[in-house]
C-alpha cells in the first residue's frame, strides 16, 4: 500500500484522534478543577489546547527531526496521553461512586490521586514487562514438532529503541525457537534507525521471515528492508518458504480483506501448494481473516491491536478490528492474534500485556 493512498485514512484518523484527545483533556481538566476546586480561567482553555495537540505536535516533530531533545519530547507527551486516559476512567468510576456513597471532598481528592498515581506507575511498570504466551496445535500432516516464535509490533523508533531489542532478542533464545516470524510494524516512524539494532535477529540462529504491518506503510517503502538488508531476517511477502515440512506464505499490509484474498490466491496459485502441506500465514492485521478463511490456509498469525494497550482502549478496540486477542477460529481457519511486543504511543499498558508467543505444532496423537 503506497503511502499517497493512505493520505484520506490518516486524515481521518488524525482528524478523530484530535477529537477524542480534546474531549479527553478538556474532560479531565474540568473535573479536577471541579475536584480540587481550582478556578478555571485563561489558564483552563490553554491547558485544555496544549494538552490536547502535545502528542500529535510531538509525533510530527519527532518525524521531521528525530534527535535526543525531540525524543524526549514525544516520550513525554506520550506518557501524559497515557495518563490523561487513566486519570479519566479514575474520574469516571469517582463519579459513578459519589452517586452512591458520600464522602467528604477532600476524601474523594486523596483517593483520585492516589488511584490515578497508583494506575499510572502500574501501567508503566507493565509496559517494560515482556510475557511468554504459549500455544499447542496438532495436526495429522505434521510429521515432527516445529516450534514457531512470532514476534510482532515491536515499534522501533523514538521510544522502543536498541535497549528494547536486546531484550527481546534474549527471550528468543530462551525459547528455543526453530523459526521466528514478525508479524508488522517492527518500526515506528522514519528513523533514522541504528542498523545494528536489526542485526540482532542474527543473534537468534535460525530463520526470521517478516512482513510489513501498517506503521511500514506510514514510514515509506524499503525503509525496513535497508535496515534489514545484511541481516539473516528474510522478507517473505507475496511468496511461500518451507521450513521443517510446514510452507509459510507472507502478505504484507493490505488496504481491506479484498486484497488480502487477490494476493492470496495469486500466491497459492505460483506455489501449486498441495492439501499435504501444513499451511501458515504471516499478515498483521486480525481482521484480514475475511480474504483467508476457505483458501486452504490453516494457520493465520496477526498482531496490529496490541490487545487495547491501555483500558478502556481494551474494551474499544473490538468496534474497529476483530479478532483482538488470542486463538480463534473463523470459518475452518486458526486466527492467532498477538497482543504486541512492545507499545504505540504511551509505553504503557493497562489490562493488557507485551508478549512474545511460541506456537508449537505437533503431530496428531
Amino acid at each position: 500500500m503506497t503511502l499517497l493512498a493512505m493520505i484520506p485514512g490518516i486524515a481521518i484518523f488524525l482528524g478523530i484522534v484530535l477529537g477524542v484527545s480534546g474531549l479527553l483533556h478538556y474532560f479531565v481538566l474540568r473535573r479536577l478543577a471541579s475536584l480540587y476546586g481550582w478556578r478555571r480561567g485563561a489558564w483552563f482553555y490553554t491547558a485544555v489546547a496544549l494538552a490536547t495537540t502535545a502528542f500529535l505536535f510531538a509525533s510530527v516533530l519527532v518525524a521531521i527531526w528525530e534527535n535526543s531533545a525531540t525524543k524526549t519530547a514525544y516520550l513525554i507527551a506520550a506518557v501524559m496521553l497515557g495518563t490523561a486516559f487513566i486519570i479519566a476512567c479514575v474520574l469516571v468510576i469517582q463519579l459513578l461512586l459519589a452517586r452512591f456513597i458520600k464522602l467528604k471532598s477532600r476524601t474523594w481528592r486523596r483517593a483520585v490521586f492516589a488511584a490515578s498515581t497508583g494506575l499510572v506507575v502500574a501501567a508503566i511498570i507493565c509496559g517494560q514487562i515482556i510475557g511468554v504466551e504459549r500455544v499447542e496445535l496438532h495436526d495429522t500432516r505434521i510429521a515432527s514438532e516445529l516450534r514457531i516464535v512470532q514476534l510482532t509490533d515491536l515499534h522501533i523508533g523514538a521510544i522502543r529503541g536498541d535497549n528494547h531489542m536486546a531484550r527481546v532478542i534474549e527471550h528468543v533464545q530462551t525459547l528455543n525457537p526453530d523459526v521466528v516470524v514478525i508479524t508488522g510494524d517492527l518500526i515506528d516512524g522514519r528513523g533514522p534507525f541504528d542498523p545494528a539494532t536489526f542485526r540482532r535477529f542474527d543473534d537468534i540462529g535460525v530463520p526470521v521471515y517478516y512482513v510489513t504491518g501498517n506503521h511500514e506503510d506510514y514510514a515509506g517503502e524499503g525503509i525496513v528492508d535497508r535496515m534489514l538488508d545484511g541481516t539473516t531476517v528474510r522478507h517473505i511477502a507475496g511468496t511461500a518458504v518451507e521450513m521443517g515440512g510446514v510452507r509459510f506464505i507472507g502478505v504484507d499490509n493490505q488496504a481491506n480483506a479484498a486484497a488480502v484474498s487477490r494476493e492470496i490466491e495469486r500466491i497459492l496459485r505460483d506455489a501449486a501448494m498441495d492439501d499435504e502441506t501444513y499451511s501458515v500465514l504471516l499478515y498483521h492485521r486480525p481482521s484480514g481473516w475475511k480474504g483467508v478463511a476457505g483458501s486452504g490456509i490453516d494457520l493465520m498469525l496477526s498482531g496490529h491491536t496490541h490487545n487495547g494497550q491501555i483500558f478502556p482502549f481494551t474494551l474499544l478496540v473490538p468496534i474497529a478490528e476483530r479478532p483482538v486477542n488470542g486463538l480463534h477460529e473463523k470459518e475452518g481457519l486458526l486466527v492467532y492474534v498477538s497482543a504486541g511486543t512492545g507499545t504505540w504511543g504511551p509505553p504503557m499498558r493497562l489490562g493488557s500485556t507485551n508478549e512474545i508467543t511460541v506456537i508449537d505444532l505437533l503431530p496428531a496423537d
